[in-house]
């Protein structure tokens, strides 16, 4: 086995059973987005992802149960062999919380001082899930979230 994935699982050994599954849910997702990205819109990907599965996995649907699938997501994110982009990391998330019924919605904003660095973050209930609760003051956000168009 991989020392990648040896590490991932070692991880993974400490997360519930419905962590688990989702931890390696993401890490085999999040190399099919980076690569996705690069032949097809962003918009497209998330479409491919709409409803319930209708599995649980002891997440539920509020901002809290998002930042703790966003933990997944990045642990996820440092064994993944291909680079965890923001935008990879927050599509990946937006489809894991949605197959749980959730209203996540990926926002896309540019640093409002310095460079013009784009940035990428999952909001559920208007509220930043993987990343800081300021996140839209730093950056001037796209009026609308990428939302898929069912």
């Amino acid at each position: 086995m991989p020392i990648r994935a040896r590490e991932l699982m070692a991880e993974a050994r400490r997360l519930s059973r419905g962590e688990r599954r989702e931890l390696v849910r993401a890490w085999a997702e999040l190399p099919a987005v980076w690569l996705g990205l690069r032949f097809f819109p962003a918009r497209r990907l998330l479409r491919t992802s709409g409803g319930s599965s209708g599995t649980t996995t002891g997440f539920c649907c509020g901002a809290a149960d998002g930042r703790r699938a966003a933990r997944l997501v990045n642990a996820a994110a440092r064994y993944s062999p291909f680079p965890a982009t923001c935008l990879t990391r927050s599509i990946v998330l937006a489809r894991l919380l949605r197959r749980r019924g959730a209203a996540a919605e990926i926002r896309i904003g540019v640093l409002r001082h310095g460079t013009s660095l784009a940035h990428a973050w999952v909001e559920v209930d208007g509220e930043p899930v993987n990343d800081t609760p300021d996140v839209a003051e730093r950056h001037a956000v796209f009026d609308r979230g990428l939302a898929p168009k069912i």
